[in-house]
């Protein structure tokens, strides 16, 4: 004849083993599912960072033919000048030769054309540099967009804890185990003499 006790002793373990393995595979199933989010993430993240490199440097590669652009037209724009100062030069040495005009006249009038020079060449010189200035700081933005920050999504999962399981399954044995002890001893009537 079997014991009702060990029966619903065994009968109580088995069901807390399997409560305990139940949880664990439930664990081990929303891990899973975790880590498949968290790569998915980390991929997208790591496209997105790509694609604003990408960007980021296709617009350094148009500021950097910007620049070169406005170095040559600011060369072009120097060398007329500093041409056109210096017919314009000549003709007033011509001109007061014809006229016969010497002396401080001679020498205020090429200093006020030599004024006009400076003041062109200035004006030319600032306007290029005043581009190349905001070429290079719209340059070191794209640089600054371009920048990965970080390592991506945060990658904190929590996998399943056998600890917890056996905890559980110790508990649900002891106390099943109490449960059949105690259901087994109260049938039994205890006479004092």
């Amino acid at each position: 004849m079997c014991n009702p006790v060990a029966v619903m002793a065994v009968v109580s373990i088995a069901s807390a083993a399997y409560g305990a393995y139940s949880q664990h595979q439930q664990q081990e199933t929303q891990e899973e599912a975790a880590r498949k989010q968290q790569d998915y993430e980390q991929m997208n993240w790591l496209l997105e960072a790509e694609a604003n490199q990408d960007a980021a440097q296709s617009q350094i590669d148009q500021l950097n033919i910007k620049q070169q652009q406005i170095t040559e037209q600011g060369e072009q724009e120097l060398t007329v000048a500093e041409r056109e100062a210096r017919m314009l030069k000549a003709r007033a040495i011509v001109a007061q030769g014809e006229m016969g005009v010497s002396g401080n006249l001679t020498k205020g009038i090429l200093d006020e054309l030599a004024l006009k020079h400076s003041e062109e060449m200035a004006a030319i010189e600032g306007n290029i540099g005043g581009a190349m200035q905001q070429s290079q700081y719209e340059k070191e933005e794209a640089a600054r967009r371009g920048k990965t920050v970080g390592t991506g999504p945060a990658s904190v999962i929590l996998g399943p804890n056998l600890t917890d399981a056996f905890i559980e399954a110790g508990l649900g044995i002891a106390g099943a185990t109490a449960t059949a002890y105690g259901s087994g001893n109260t049938g039994k009537k205890t006479t004092t003499k």
